[in-house]
């Protein structure tokens, strides 16, 4: 079980990283659905792990 940013208790299932910024022109991942070989699976939250200078290194998916 893990606490999300809306304070709200899940179970993580799986995670994703991605190199550098997957969204660009959104600040916050919160929900939506991703593809996972090709299963369908909820987004529970993303976090966008940033550099000094404000760019994003990578961003992490958690999945339900």
């Amino acid at each position: 079980m893990e606490l999300t940013a809306q304070q709200r208790y899940v179970r993580i299932t799986g995670r994703a990283f991605f190199n550098g910024d997957i969204l660009p022109g959104v600040p916050n991942i919160t929900g939506g659905y991703g593809v996972v070989f090709g299963e369908k699976r909820p987004i529970a939250e993303g976090v966008k792990a940033r550099n000094p200078d404000g760019s994003v290194n990578y961003t992490q998916v958690n999945f339900k």
